[in-house]
């Protein structure tokens, strides 16, 4: 059968990125690539052996099984995309296919370690595989199937989250990883599908709107292209342009000096404060994050934390004096004209708590205890302690119960977030009951939200989640 014009096209615009990013295709050159089932990828995975065929180069296919589904569900994704580059094999296609599963709960354990919610957890997973896989086969090349409605869901999302790398969307190229399909629509990749009669799982969480991604998707688009045609345009075109700006700002940033010292068994990284406080305020929020990430710190740093740092940097600075302050897990430092930033070790007669709960019983905190069963719609979650007793129901589980944190936020009922500090504060709360008022935090969606702070228990006000 002839191929129509789109299917040349959608073929014609993989092999094109590959010229566009100077990468020549040999039998030398071996080239992975992450598929899951879903119609993106496994457009890609087809696309990839028509031109494997042509130019000779060996494919390697990984797919990743993260084990949050059922595993019926999740198993089957996985067996279907090997046995699809089985056929292809016979086909005269040099293709093979690798399944690597996580553990069951991995996912849950890394969202809590990040603090960054169960989706980017399992990014996070995933990535740490292909990497894995690709230096397994000695590859520079790995291609992933992010498409142009995936582009537009991340710009929102970023926009939404107030994402430290600002409005910037999917990069086409960064480290190993390439994004042939990034200026390729969905539907165009249904019609490429369907013309071959390539079936494309779904995952069943694509429906589920825990996930903010799924709620950009079901709710949020949906709305802008019934009331804001070309809004998608638009979006894009603003993403390619924060996308430059900020590729010259982190250029500007990487060239500002930062000494780091982790010899010994404090690790600290320090730089100038004169040199610091003549960057313009752009450059000096890049330049702290860039100090964070020196640390490996897996946990996200909350604009709210950069903030108080080049609050207290400025005062320090104005007032021409040593300072010395602890901000969230962090300690700063100024002494002769120098910034030490240090993370703080965790004190053995601190009273901080953090507890992950999946399912029922009696937890005992330094508050006091708390209970937990089933209820009708959800779980009912009974505090006890200082003689008061106080019932909250959540939606489900997991969830975690842990103490205040500098960097911790709530939504308020007008979307907007507030950090904890300033709630305590608007309280009234003594300092000895900050560090035991316990937070209610959900972990069954990638926002995990602090829901409930039963500030009742020690005589101040409660705070719950409109």
């Amino acid at each position: 059968m002839k191929e129509n014009t789109l299917v040349s096209e959608f073929d014609f615009q993989v092999s094109s990125f590959f010229e566009k990013n100077k990468i020549v295709l040999t039998e030398k050159v071996t080239v992975c690539a992450g598929v899951s089932g879903g119609a993106d990828s496994i457009s890609l995975l087809v696309s990839l052996c028509h031109l494997s065929l042509k130019k000779g180069f060996p494919l390697k296919i990984i797919s990743v099984n993260h084990k949050i589904r059922a595993d019926e569900e999740s198993d089957s994704d996985c067996e279907y995309v090997k046995s699809l580059c089985k056929t292809f094999k016979k086909n005269g296609i040099n293709v093979e296919c690798e399944i690597y599963s996580l553990r069951r709960g991995e996912v849950f354990e890394c969202a809590e370690k990040r603090s960054n919610g169960i989706e980017e957890a399992a990014r996070f997973l995933r990535y740490k595989a292909f990497f894995k896989f690709a230096e397994k086969h000695n590859s520079s090349i790995f291609c992933v199937a992010h498409n142009k409605n995936d582009q537009c869901e991340t710009l929102l999302m970023r926009f939404l989250q107030g994402s430290r790398g600002g409005l910037q969307g999917i990069f086409e190229k960064r480290e190993i990883f390439y994004r042939p399909l990034l200026n390729v629509t969905r539907s165009q990749i249904e019609e490429y599908l369907n013309f071959f009669n390539i079936k494309w799982v779904t995952d069943s969480t694509n429906s589920c709107e825990d996930y903010l991604r799924n709620k950009i998707r079901l709710k949020l688009i949906p709305f802008l292209n019934d009331f804001f045609p070309g809004w998608d345009k638009a979006v894009l075109s603003g993403g390619k342009k924060a996308l430059a700006d900020e590729v010259f700002l982190r250029g500007c940033s990487d060239s500002f000096e930062i000494q780091s010292d982790f010899s010994g068994p404090e690790k600290k990284v320090y730089f100038s404060l004169d040199t610091f406080q003549k960057l313009p305020e752009a450059i000096k929020i890049r330049v702290l994050y860039r100090t964070f990430d020196l640390f490996m710190e897996e946990k996200r740093i909350s604009f709210g934390v950069i903030e108080e740092f080049l609050n207290k940097i400025e005062r320090s600075a104005e007032k021409k004096s040593d300072f010395f302050e602890n901000i969230s897990i962090w300690s700063l430092t100024v002494k002769n004209n120098v910034i030490f930033i240090k993370k703080r070790k965790k004190i053995a007669t601190e009273k901080g708590f953090s507890a992950i709960i999946e399912s029922e019983g009696t937890y005992v905190f330094p508050f006091g205890s708390v209970k937990v069963e089933k209820a009708l719609d959800g779980i009912k979650i009974i505090f006890y302690a200082n003689g008061n007793t106080l019932t909250f129901y959540e939606k489900s589980f997991p969830l975690c119960i842990k103490n205040f944190e500098t960097s911790d936020e709530v939504k308020t009922s007008f979307g907007k977030y507030k950090n904890i500090s300033d709630v305590f504060t608007d309280w009234h709360v003594k300092k000895i009951h900050k560090d035991l008022i316990p937070l209610v935090q959900e972990l069954y969606s990638p926002l995990q939200e602090i829901k409930f702070i039963p500030g009742s228990l020690f005589g101040y006000k409660d705070w719950v989640q409109k």
